[in-house]
């Protein structure tokens, strides 16, 4: 199990305060990542939820009416601490990946780093240890043949044995994927794991990129003739079932969290500059969160 005394220590800032101060209706989601699945997600949760959501530039990518944007970088502990007491997530999303199997393979250990990010896990256990965490892992964690696999389903030892019997991927992708499925299923118990395969859909609502679906259309369309893979199986998955099965877990497992009073608020200040002090919230928070681990196939 991850420990919380290791986490990053930073003094929850005015507007975390204002945040504590001011009683919302809605679960706040933040959404970890900025590319084409992130803001099918945020166009898709915007008008339900408290949506903010991430991004590694000097400015945010994108501008959305009522959508808070806030820098995230996942391998600096301050950076996470920052984001994480000003935006006080019930939901956290987590789209952000290196997800080209090629630059996976150019730099394996980048690609662990990013795609296994343990340290974003030590700092959840110390700013919001009550939270639902819905993480999008990859069916190139699977075997390379056509024999159907099935999921975790419900469960941490059903989703813990289904993880260990799966087989070391051959891909770099698929191996970083799966070693922060173990990390997960040994140290966070409410949480959600999407095992995706390809997916296919319009263009991003934000900033109009593409995917498999339009990558094949632009070179059909400027070619003629398109080259596909030989060696590889894949399955598809509609952007729609994404988005729908991402909100309905929302609204099936969310909880949302306000400070009942000052003293709360008090403690959540305490928590993130003590660790004895982290350790006590996390474990008065967690006792009022039921556990709830999924672990599906999408596609």
């Amino acid at each position: 199990h991850l420990s919380t005394a290791a986490a990053p220590r930073q003094r929850p800032t005015p507007s975390t305060r204002a945040m504590l101060d001011t009683p919302t209706t809605k679960l706040r989601v933040l959404i970890v990542g900025a590319g084409y699945v992130a803001q099918h997600l945020i166009a898709h949760l915007k008008d339900d939820f408290e949506v903010a959501y991430s991004h590694r530039r000097s400015n945010p990518p994108f501008d959305i009416p009522n959508v808070k944007s806030v820098y995230l970088d996942l391998s600096d502990d301050d950076s996470i601490a920052t984001t994480l007491h000003e935006t006080l997530p019930d939901v956290v999303v987590n789209c952000a990946a290196i997800s080209s199997p090629a630059k996976c393979e150019q730099d394996e250990a980048r690609a662990m780093s990013a795609n296994c990010p343990r340290n974003f896990l030590e700092a959840l256990h110390a700013c919001v240890p009550d939270v639902l965490l819905i993480h999008f892992s990859t069916d190139l964690v699977l075997p390379d043949d056509e024999k159907p696999v099935s999921d975790g389903g419900v469960g941490a030892k059903s989703a813990s044995r289904c993880i260990c019997e799966t087989p070391v991927p051959t891909n770099a992708y698929g191996r970083s994927k799966l070693a922060f499925e173990k990390a997960l299923v040994e140290g966070w118990d409410r949480c959600i794991i999407f095992r995706m395969s390809n997916v296919a859909g319009p263009l991003a609502p934000y900033d109009k990129s593409g995917k498999f679906a339009q990558w094949v259309s632009n070179t059909l369309r400027d070619k003629g003739t398109v080259e596909l893979w030989r060696d590889e199986v894949r399955s598809f998955v509609a952007m729609r079932q994404v988005r729908d099965g991402v909100k309905a877990a929302i609204q099936k497992y969310g909880v949302r969290h306000e400070p009942a009073d000052d003293h709360e608020a008090r403690a959540l200040e305490a928590a993130a500059l003590s660790p004895s002090e982290t350790a006590r919230f996390h474990h008065r928070a967690r006792a009022l969160r039921p556990a709830v681990f999924l672990h599906l196939n999408l596609g």
